[in-house]
């Protein structure tokens, strides 16, 4: 799929649905034996965490339109919660039921989300006061952002307010990918790209060829 800083995707409102696509991770059992990837959005696109996490079934959402997967460590989701037992954090990851015509570049994306209406898509209860953005960086045509929202409730019971967020393109399909660190085990802004970049990098493998 072209890479381009054009902005299709924003008007077809697929950008902003697949970044607004959530879920509240209050923790629960995986079903069945561990399961280590799993195929989304039709079977278009296949996710899969570093080694330790698994995919947690009854809080991932697969379907042929937009889907939302949860990994949390193995070992936790065999006892029935996504709590941190081997693993420093919860991953999720969003992918676009529609095939996309063209994604902006790490520059586009980075221009939309510090805009007004880009912190509104990011935030959890859309008011772009609740989000600021850290840090951005970028590699690969993949823009990853170090994000702090304080919206009440939060993403998941015991997960800090800032973490990690990738967006890049998969097989024609808007992947975001997600790092949310435990309070009570907190990741340092370093650690939790590092293990962005382990996220994104097994996702990449999973799925060869062309990056769009």
């Amino acid at each position: 799929m072209p890479i381009s800083r054009a902005g299709p995707l924003f008007k077809a409102g697929l950008f902003a649905a697949v970044l607004a696509l959530s879920a509240c991770i209050d923790g629960g059992a995986s079903l069945g034996p561990p399961q280590f990837s799993v195929a989304s959005a039709g079977g278009a696109v296949t996710i899969a965490g570093p080694g330790g996490y698994c995919v947690d079934r009854q809080l991932s959402r697969v379907q042929n339109s937009d889907s939302f997967v949860v990994l949390g460590s193995c070992a936790a989701l065999a006892e029935g919660g996504v709590a941190p037992a081997g693993a420093p954090a919860i991953l999720t990851a969003t992918v676009s039921g529609a095939p996309a015509s063209a994604v902006p570049g790490p520059a586009a994306l980075e221009t939309f989300l510090r805009s007004e209406d880009g912190r509104r898509t990011l935030a959890r209860d859309n008011r772009a006061e609740s989000v600021a953005i850290l840090q951005t960086r970028s590699d690969n045509g993949t823009l990853m952002l170090n994000i702090r929202d304080t919206s009440p409730g939060g993403i998941g019971r015991g997960t800090e307010d800032a973490y990690w967020r990738a967006v890049f393109a998969v097989r024609d399909r808007l992947v975001t990918a997600t790092v949310l660190a435990f309070s009570e085990r907190p990741l340092t802004a370093e650690g939790g790209f590092r293990l962005l970049g382990r996220f994104v990098a097994r996702i990449r493998a999973v799925n060869p060829g062309p990056a769009g």
